[in-house]
């Protein structure tokens, strides 16, 4: 009873402090009940001018072809590694876009993979994710040399066993989130559930997040069956902080919750930006099968898009999120620092993906004139708007 008054005064504060930058702030219910919640209108200007200047090209060279960018994780000094999921292999390149040479090859041994994702740097190893083994490879990251297997099948009975994202932390324990599907009817339910492994694979820790589960949709056609999310289906985002801090939102707005990896709730940021409107006819058009626009149709297209697509952090923990606008094939970039004030904005084309940013450059997936995929690293710089 005595955290009553506190909470409420605490909230009232936050409410008068955005609504008197801004009459016509709407905040959300169960966002006002809650505590250390950062709030910011969603047209606030950024403080900064952003610019980037291209600097270097990572992709094909005479004697490789990259076919599936699925990751890429930079070293100190600029050395990149990109992993390519078709290939399961991974290409480590100087900080210039010179090939070095290349790490693993398709297999089931030592140090070989099925399928390759999210490389990550940490206490001087390379970590490479191999989802459909179940487990990390370890490499060191000058020569390529294999160093270990990490087990991470320990999802447990009640889970598809595969793990979809993974980051080392102190203490050598693993944070490794795994997915669950539930379906019903011709809709699916996919959640995350986060565990915290040991170096032998042994679950530590579980229940740590209770992540909202995102929708899927079964597409038929005459010829094919798959299930996918939709671009207007919301889905939890996720990612870690340089301290070891689990950050993650669902896709709905722009809301994103801050806790420990021991699941404590430590803070939160919320943007008042309204979602874009959905173009419904435009969205159908990139269906060419009329039996999956028809399947479309009957799930009831709503009249928003989501709000954001994904996030990243940044070596000096900034986020860097990525949001829809109208336009379908643009994207508006966020720059926010670590208390979510914007720092700055941008548009790029909804093809390119920001893969990483650190010390100062940002890598991009891009898509080069005759098609193929690389990695462009630009440096960046903030100028006072």
């Amino acid at each position: 009873m005595p955290r009553i008054l506190p909470l409420l005064l605490f909230v009232l504060i936050l409410f008068a402090a955005a609504c008197s930058s801004d009459p016509d702030i709407e905040i959300p219910e169960d966002i006002a009940e809650m505590e250390n919640v950062a709030i910011y209108p969603g047209d606030a200007e950024p403080k900064y001018d952003i610019t980037f200047s291209k600097e270097a090209v990572f992709g094909d060279t005479d004697e490789i072809f990259i076919s599936s960018i699925s990751g890429i994780a930079v070293d100190e000094s600029g050395n990149l590694f990109l992993a390519d999921n078709s290939e399961a292999i991974v290409h480590a390149y100087d900080p210039e876009g010179n090939y070095r040479f290349n790490i693993g090859r398709r297999g089931e041994g030592p140090g070989e993979f099925n399928s390759t994702y999210q490389p990550i740097l940490h206490n001087a190893n390379l970590y490479v994710l191999d989802i459909q083994q179940q487990r990390a490879s370890v490499f060191n990251p000058s020569d390529g040399s294999f160093i270990q297997n990490i087990r991470m099948a320990g999802g447990g009975q009640n889970f598809s066993g595969f793990p979809l994202g993974f980051y080392p932390l102190s203490g050598d324990r693993f944070l490794v989130y795994y997915n669950s599907m539930e379906n019903d009817g011709d809709r699916y339910h996919r959640k995350f559930f986060p565990r915290i492994l040991d170096s032998e694979g042994e679950i530590l820790q579980s229940d740590i997040v209770d992540f909202k589960p995102g929708e899927m949709f079964m597409l038929q056609s005459e010829n094919s069956i798959q299930i996918t999310s939709l671009p207007y289906m919301g889905e939890s985002r996720y990612s870690l902080t340089q301290d070891e801090e689990i950050i993650w939102g669902f896709t709905d707005r722009v809301f994103l919750q801050i806790l420990s990896t021991d699941g404590e709730y430590k803070r939160s940021i919320y943007h008042s930006r309204q979602n874009p409107p959905l173009d419904r006819t435009a969205f159908l058009e990139n269906y060419e099968d009329e039996a999956i626009r028809n399947s479309i149709r009957g799930l009831g297209i709503p009249d928003v898009r989501q709000a954001f697509l994904s996030f990243i952090i940044d070596s000096e923990d900034r986020i860097w999120i990525a949001l829809t606008t109208e336009d379908m094939q643009e994207n508006e970039w966020w720059v926010l620092d670590k208390e979510g004030e914007k720092l700055a904005a941008f548009m790029r084309p909804a093809s390119v993906r920001l893969l990483a940013a650190k010390n100062g450059k940002a890598y991009f997936f891009e898509e080069n004139e005759v098609g193929l995929q690389e990695v462009v690293s630009y440096r960046i710089e903030f100028e006072e708007s």
